[in-house]
């Protein structure tokens, strides 16, 4: 299957032009969805939708979603909505791989990290390889400023290289998505955290699946920054996605 990097190394028009060496540099910072059932995903009942890899995800010792402190607020919120086992303590994203959650998958919309500090200095020596880093932050900024549901993917006029890495992470995103849903036995319960995330979400088209868009139009946050503690600013929000995802872990 076709991963974002070699959609991105086809792309011809505007500045970007990887090369072999870039691909391969890249492709270590590839981060792969993570789910228990492996390429079984029959009794997935959720699926989490997150932005892009972070720094402790691209690490030697984690390569998959949540696996950093970001997952460690994803579950403790989870224990304390009963969500899982309260012995649990792990990073969310090392206890799906593990199959602690098997009703659970988690996905970066982005493979790539969007942010430069996720990459070593080595790996920015390619002036491609910056120039790719400097779009991804564009779009992740304009998108996050945003803060609205009803802004596709707004571009910048100057910048014509911005479309085809846009839709080279719609596409890559849509047919990994629709990998997963396709196979479900029953609708699983699309989770976008983020305003990243939810943009790009609108801007796909998943079969046999259901979106959560939260209780009384509260829209469920990026779990990092502290977004997912335990206090007043998101509680309702985050108590209402519980719910939502202790029934779908019975499906």
């Amino acid at each position: 299957m076709t991963n974002l990097v070699q959609r991105l190394g086809h792309i011809s028009s505007g500045n970007l032009s990887l090369s072999g060496d870039d691909m391969q540099i890249l492709n270590r910072y590839c981060i792969d969805d993570v789910s228990a059932s492996g390429a079984n995903f029959r009794h997935i009942g959720a699926i989490l939708l997150l932005e892009s890899p972070h720094c402790d995800e691209v690490s030697i010792c984690h390569l998959h979603p949540l696996a950093g402190r970001s997952g460690e607020n994803v579950t403790r919120i989870f224990s304390h909505y009963h969500v899982i086992d309260k012995t649990q303590e792990d990073s969310a994203g090392c206890l799906v791989k593990a199959g602690k959650i098997p009703w659970l998958a988690i996905m970066n919309v982005c493979q790539l990290p969007m942010q430069r500090g996720a990459y070593r200095r080595d790996a920015r020596r390619s002036y491609q390889i910056r120039l790719l880093l400097k779009t991804l932050e564009e779009v992740k900024m304009v998108l996050q400023r945003g803060k609205r549901n009803n802004i596709y993917l707004p571009m910048r006029a100057n910048m014509p290289q911005d479309r085809p890495v846009v839709d080279a992470i719609k596409h890559d995103f849509e047919n990994r998505v629709n990998r997963i849903t396709g196979l479900c036995c029953h609708k699983p319960l699309l989770v976008p955290c983020g305003w990243v995330a939810r943009n790009f979400l609108e801007a796909v088209q998943v079969i046999n699946a259901e979106k959560y868009d939260g209780k009384y139009g509260n829209r469920v946050p990026h779990p990092g920054r502290g977004r997912w503690a335990l206090g007043v600013k998101n509680r309702s929000t985050l108590k209402s996605l519980a719910r939502a995802l202790r029934r779908n872990s019975k499906i």
